[in-house]
């Protein structure tokens, strides 16, 4: 499987908001948030070969660049059906996005449905959505991804819960938020990172989702305390093979 990072920021720095693209056997898009779509062309990734994206939880700053992403696919000539997974009660506004003028001409077939709690498969190609504690207010999900006996784990936003370590038990790689280095009710610290990939005895570290505290700290040496694997500090573009 191979990973591109295209988003480990948010709103509020130089690096784009939350996205990553795995290829399998299928081409999929985990979170599209602001600035990933243009990263997709400097990755290389053909956005209209896409199989599906998966959307973490209902904040902007992790899928406001699919409205751009429907206008592409829409101007563009897309023919291929689109398949959007999201956490319940995320699926009416998603599907709003698909009235606005020029997005309501596409000749494309798309759905979207409302998972968590679930496996879903898509060629050779296993996704699991399980739902983790980030927001009261929303439904929020970690992803397992497994293809030929590798499986990757992103969180999307999350604390560190049982429930993140549960779906990350044994993975080759976890991709997690570490998005401040002071406790927050709602992140993770890379303290935290690094605790909860121990917990589930991950192989491979990568620190990602970053605000500008965490990005001009060394938060690779933070997470260290906790966890004994490798640790990658996450950069928009960056390439990660398992």
């Amino acid at each position: 499987m191979k990973v591109t990072m295209l988003g480990t920021g948010t709103t509020i720095n130089k690096r784009a908001g939350a996205s990553l693209h795995v290829q399998t056997d299928r081409s999929i898009i985990f979170d599209i948030g602001p600035r990933s779509a243009w990263n997709m062309e400097l990755a290389g990734i053909e956005r209209n070969a896409a199989d599906a994206i998966f959307i973490s939880h209902g904040h902007a700053d992790h899928y406001s660049d699919i409205l751009l992403f429907f206008f592409d696919a829409v101007t563009s000539g897309r023919d291929e059906s689109l398949d959007i997974y999201c956490p319940p009660g995320l699926g009416k506004p998603l599907g709003a996005i698909k009235s606005f003028p020029i997005i309501d001409k596409a000749e494309f077939t798309s759905s979207i449905r409302e998972i968590t709690n679930k496996k879903i498969t898509l060629g050779s190609t296993d996704i699991t959505a399980k739902e983790v504690v980030h927001d009261p207010a929303i439904h929020s999900n970690a992803y397992r991804i497994e293809h030929e006996g590798k499986s990757i784990v992103y969180s999307g936003d999350s604390i560190k819960c049982k429930e993140l370590i549960e779906i990350s038990k044994g993975a080759d790689l976890v991709i997690f938020e570490a998005a401040h280095v002071k406790p927050h009710p709602k992140h993770m610290t890379p303290q935290e990172a690094g605790e909860a990939a121990q917990e589930a005895g991950a192989k491979k570290l990568v620190l990602t989702h970053l605000y500008p505290d965490s990005d001009e700290a060394d938060i690779v040496s933070m997470a260290k305390k906790k966890f004994s694997g490798d640790i990658i500090k996450a950069e928009d573009l960056m390439e990660i093979e398992i």
